[in-house]
């Protein structure tokens, strides 16, 4: 029963990405502006506020527009599975420059979190590169009962995002590479995110 209540949770925030992509798509090499960031905010659920005005994020996104297109240059259309271990680890390494942006008071976008960052390089890079989320981590099983200290803080939210993101992506990148069923990433996502909480974080 509340595997079913976390899938239809799941369900209904991959209807908000499917938004996303569906404008994407009649959109295809559009520059990043504010309706990128007004989508993946619905997707996260709604109660974010890019307080900024439009030609300001407008402005600090082509930093964000420069990285992303790094990453489509190097890696291509690849999928995380198809890389080498040194690819994954260039890979984690591009996606910590984009993280470093969002904590760089002079490109960081107020009401724009990392997570929603993490969502945002999804979009663009589907298979490439997973959405960070803490049931994901939990999920996953990088974060255990005797491991919560190192990535949880007092309120059991995830402390640094982009510290835990290399750990997810490998974690992807192996799993994916072991799957047999030929799962895409977004399917792994799901997987994770659809194990629930285990007793030691009901409290979440």
């Amino acid at each position: 029963m509340e595997e079913n209540t976390h899938s239809r949770k799941w369900e209904k925030m991959n209807a908000a990405l499917i938004n996303y992509k569906d404008y994407l798509k009649k959109n295809k090499d559009k520059p990043l502006d504010l309706i990128d960031l007004l989508y993946i905010s619905n997707f996260k659920g709604g109660n974010a506020a890019v307080c900024e005005s439009e030609e300001t994020v407008n402005k600090k996104l082509e930093e964000y527009d420069a990285l992303f297109l790094k990453i489509r240059e190097k890696f291509g259309e690849r999928k995380l599975e198809e890389l080498v271990q040194k690819e994954v680890e260039e890979l984690c390494k591009s996606a910590q420059e984009v993280f470093a942006l969002a904590n760089n008071d002079e490109y960081k976008i107020d009401g724009f979190k990392e997570s929603y960052l993490s969502a945002l390089m999804h979009v663009h890079f589907p298979d490439l590169l997973p959405i960070i989320d803490r049931r994901v981590m939990v999920g996953s099983g990088i974060i255990t009962k005797e491991k919560k200290s190192d990535y949880l803080n007092g309120s059991n939210q995830l402390k640094n995002i982009s510290f835990c993101y290399p750990f997810l992506v490998n974690r992807s990148y192996h799993d994916l590479k072991k799957d047999k069923s030929n799962k895409s990433l977004r399917d792994l996502d799901k997987h994770y995110f659809i194990q629930g909480f285990l007793a030691w974080m009901r409290k979440c």
